[in-house]
């Protein structure tokens, strides 16, 4: 069963076959000193010889065991595939073999890369499960029916595993369970008796007594201790692995060459040593950090076992003596200074302020309540989680004397037990929601559809609360541990980089704790006299926590514990909170749903309503200009728009629109929802949480199309409610909006039109804009004013609709123009369907007027279009060479004009060339200038 272990999923690993087996419990012999040798009892020696062999040999699978792993209805896919991803990939490639009609080569490709697939899955599902109770049990199930089978041949595993009638089967696994986990679960308690070690110094088998503890860390360091060549035999490195591949690309050649490294090793009583020739600086580095894991190892298990319990002739100083080969090995490698680091992480280069230490806190707690929920609900579907109560914030006043106030945070989460707080907790940078135990978890919570986000992700949030404090007390407790650790931990800190005092105490009984309470005691960033007043603290909760799952209970107290004031912060929901008065002027779109990647509530005000709202608020303060008071204090006209991640606010929403000359046109409330396809996960962050992460695209599409699509249905609320004058910056890109192509070009044309009214209206001295939108549509008049600025929203869609149609003209004041449509343009219009906004753009042409009629091209800003009259003429030129002559054209002016030569690349200057050769005498300008032939460009 041992020689599976390498034959398939793991054959780019190093061994872990039966001759490994041999080598560690060899090495158990090794390692341990004479006299605890002689006193080894008879199930000592079975425990330590047995758990030598069988701790890896979950790792082999049996050709049944592959197929029942990669059935569809396998857990497998649930703990390594929660989206599907990799299944729907294998199942579309097996079902091109089946089709047929590959030819031979991409058969045999189509194959390959399915075996490497499973096997690749496979290797990563029994690397998790090799080392659970429940695959030993398998195991030794296996032998029980081989037994069954040929009962000469293989022996019962049951009188195996007994001594004097004792079975010591589960102290077996246990031990064989405990190779897979840190060092400190050597002084775990049972889980169901706090009062008994889960390893036993003195383990009654028989007529005599095991120490299980010595036997687990005999096995977990005698493991670790079986580094050297022949654990990769040469022929197998030279078969199996790419010859190709190098240390630094593959981690399996690295491991090779790493015990390839190897010759021999001494252990003496102050040091091991593992001595060997390196040919390769990768392959050298890889061993003495090999070392330095070992070194860490050893000293872990020396100090769970302590003085009295090591009983191995075993040094804690690991060395690597390599002769190098073709090289000289230095050592160098980056440091980090860490108080310097520290002070970037809780400093205002990353926060802005330091209250978001608090939110960071109030994070940790929203995942806390909402893992404990999630766990709940999926053993119990009928409970329904509550959320009052949950978190509480509490800020205890300071005293005239100089005591310090100080802020609680409590929660009734999860909370922590010992391997959490020494694997996450202190690990700055290691978060708990990014770690296999979590996502092995999370399999668990997704099978059940209970599945959370977690907001927290990168592990670094709680040194933030330094900014606030220099003493930090953590009380947390676990009651439903997976191992069975539910101990009330106490951790006094007094700063980072400082040693932190845990008190332990039991946590039976009907006061027993679950959940972490984390009490700062407060000073603020200016003067550590004094502290951020309650006040503030819930000021800035009300505009940080917008839509959370739970309500905050918030309550003062003075400095001798007595109530002063309580409040709640429940959570707001997705609807926009206007006054009456902005409510009447309002006009408000439904966004997203819970499937998509933000939902909530945004809302539109129209013009003129929101001219009378402004006449009013510079009425009620006095006279003053909108946006300040007399007391100089900020007012807003509307509501700010927010944007929330897991309830917590982190910016402005994207894709509204704006009016000129106001500080808004619009508010709203969206929720970013979890990305379904990357496993239930938020979008990320920056650190400081003000803003997404780029790549997680589509929000602005979704909140532009949510307010426009029901205008661009019904165009007369348009005019109706004066929305004409919005506008849509081009970062929010209605030129890629993809979903438009539902519409034809007359849809688009009559939605800009009631935009494009309005507009008229304002520019004209004369007509009305109704008056000079029938007079164009039939065909007369010089062109309308199209606008110069294209962040409008009527122009946008006119560079959509138009270019079907009309022709642009540009003036000498870089005015643009649209000529007036000629013969059946709605007919044409209607049957033109805008597929992508981006090919119906106007062409690089148009019609230039008056002065500029004999220009080949105008250098006005933000203008780019040659004359029309010399479209024919350049029709040998590309769209993209057009565009490189237009930065050519542009560059020589601005050198003429600042007594400069400029220089043209190669690729420039060839186009250039070529229009000189092909029109020597025509002419460009810049505004305020004289003409310029191309040829006095020519030097």
């Amino acid at each position: 069963m041992l020689d599976r272990v390498n034959a398939r999923e793991m054959k780019t690993f190093t061994l872990h076959d039966a001759k490994h087996g041999l080598k560690v419990s060899h090495l158990m012999w090794e390692i341990m000193c004479q006299p605890r040798r002689e006193r080894l009892t008879p199930p000592e020696i079975a425990l330590l010889v047995l758990s030598a062999h069988l701790h890896d040999l979950g790792m082999g699978m049996s050709t049944e065991e592959r197929r029942d792993r990669l059935e569809p209805d396998s857990d497998l896919w649930l703990k390594l595939d929660a989206t599907g991803g990799y299944q729907r990939a294998l199942s579309a490639i097996k079902a091109s073999i089946e089709a047929g009609g590959l030819d031979e080569k991409s058969l045999a490709s189509a194959i390959d890369q399915v075996a490497e697939a499973e096997d690749a899955l496979l290797c990563q599902d029994i690397r998790e499960r090799h080392a659970t109770p429940s695959r030993y049990g398998e195991l030794l199930n296996e032998f029980r029916r081989l037994h069954r089978e040929s009962g000469r041949s293989v022996p019962s595993v049951d009188e195996a595993l007994r001594f004097f009638d004792d079975n010591f089967e589960a102290r077996l696994i246990d031990v064989c369970v405990s190779h897979n986990e840190d060092a400190s679960c050597l002084l775990e308690t049972r889980a169901d008796n706090r009062q008994e070690y889960r390893f036993p110094l003195l383990y009654p088998v028989g007529s005599t007594q095991a120490d299980i503890r010595m036997v687990a860390a005999t096995l977990r360091l005698a493991d670790i201790l079986d580094f050297d060549r022949e654990r990769v035999p040469p022929v197998l490195y030279h078969y199996l692995l790419p010859r190709s591949a190098t240390p630094d690309e593959n981690i399996s050649v690295r491991e090779w060459q790493k015990h390839m490294t190897i010759s021999n090793w001494e252990f003496t009583p102050t040091r091991v040593i593992f001595r060997g020739r390196s040919k390769n600086p990768i392959a050298h580095h890889a061993v003495v950090e090999f070392c330095r894991v070992i070194e860490e190892e050893i000293k872990r298990t020396q100090a769970t076992l302590g003085t009295d319990g090591w009983v191995y002739n075993l040094g804690d100083q690991v060395s690597a003596e390599l002769h190098a080969e073709g090289f000289t090995y230095l050592p160098y490698r980056f440091s980090l200074q860490e108080e310097k680091i520290f002070g970037l992480l809780m400093g205002r280069g990353i926060y802005r302020e330091g209250l978001a230490a608090l939110r960071e806190l109030l994070q940790n707690a929203v995942d806390s309540c909402q893992l404990k929920d999630a766990l709940t609900k999926a053993y119990n579907p009928s409970v329904v989680p509550v959320v009052d109560g949950r978190i509480t914030i509490t800020y205890q006043n300071g005293t005239s004397d100089g005591r310090l106030a100080k802020l609680v945070v409590r929660d009734t989460g999860t909370g922590m037990d010992k391997w959490i707080i020494e694997n996450y907790f202190l690990k700055v940078g290691e978060s708990y929601y990014k770690s296999s135990d979590f996502l092995r978890t999370n399999a668990v919570l997704w099978r059940s559809e209970n599945a959370f986000s977690p907001v927290s992700e990168f592990g670094i949030g709680f040194v933030s609360v330094f900014m606030l404090s220099d003493h930090i007390e953590v009380e947390t407790a676990m009651l439903h541990s997976l191992r069975g650790d539910s101990t009330r931990r106490v951790l006094d800190i007094d700063g980072l980089g400082r040693l932190i005092r845990v008190a332990e105490f039991d946590n039976t009984g009907y006061d027993s704790m679950e959940g972490t309470t984390v009490t700062l005691q407060l000073r603020s960033l200016q003067d550590r006299n004094l502290s951020p007043s309650w006040d503030e603290i819930v000021a800035y909760l009300r505009k940080s926590c917008v839509d959370l799952p739970y309500s905050l209970h918030l309550v003062q107290i003075d400095s001798e514990g007595k109530p002063i004031s309580q409040e709640m912060i429940r959570p707001r929901g997705l609807s926009v909170e206007l006054q009456d008065d902005l409510n009447k002027v309002a006009f408000h779109f439904s966004v997203g749903s819970s499937e998509a990647p933000v939902q909530g509530e945004i809302s539109l005000f129209g013009y003129d309503g929101m001219l009378a709202h402004q006449r009013s608020e510079v009425e009620t303060h006095g006279g003053f200009a909108v946006g300040t008071t007399a007391d100089s204090r900020q007012y807003s006209v509307a509501p700010e728009s927010i944007i929330s991640r897991g309830g917590f606010r982190i910016g402005a929403i994207p894709g509204l629109p704006t009016y000129i000359g106001f500080q808004t046109a619009s508010t709203g409330i969206l929720r970013l929802n979890a990305k379904k396809e990357l496993g239930a996960t938020l979008p990320a962050t920056n650190i400081s949480r003000s803003h997404l992460q780029e790549g997680y695209e589509g929000i602005s599409e979704i909140v532009l199309r949510s307010w426009l699509e029901p205008l661009i249905a019904e165009p007369t609320r348009i005019s109706a409610h004066g929305l004409g004058v919005l506008c849509v910056a081009k970062r929010d890109k209605l030129g890629e909006a993809r979903w438009l192509s539902q519409y034809t070009a007359l849809d688009i044309y009559s939605a800009a039109r009631e935009f494009w009214m309005r507009r008229l209206g304002e520019i004209s001295l004369g007509k009305s804009g109704p008056e000079l939108l029938q007079i164009w549509e039939h065909g007369d008049g010089p062109g309308l004013e199209l606008g110069l600025f294209d962040n409008y929203l009527h122009r946008q869609l006119l560079d959509i609709s138009l270019p079907h149609v009309s022709n642009l003209m540009v003036d000498e004041r870089g005015i643009l123009y649209v000529s007036p449509p000629t013969g059946d343009w709605k007919q044409v219009l209607a049957c033109a369907k805008v597929l992508s906004p981006r090919t119906n753009s106007w062409s690089d042409f148009a019609m230039y007027k008056k002065s500029l009629s004999n220009l080949l091209y105008y250098d006005y800003p933000f203008l780019h279009w040659f004359s029309n009259n010399y479209k024919e003429q350049l029709s040998e030129f590309s769209s993209t060479e057009l565009a490189t002559m237009r930065t050519c054209i542009s560059s020589l002016i601005n050198g003429k004009k600042h007594s400069y030569l400029p220089v043209l690349v190669p690729a420039e200057a060839d186009i250039f060339q070529r229009l000189v050769a092909l029109l020597p005498s025509a002419t460009v300008q810049y505004p305020g200038g004289n003409p310029i032939q191309l040829s006095e460009f020519v030097t």
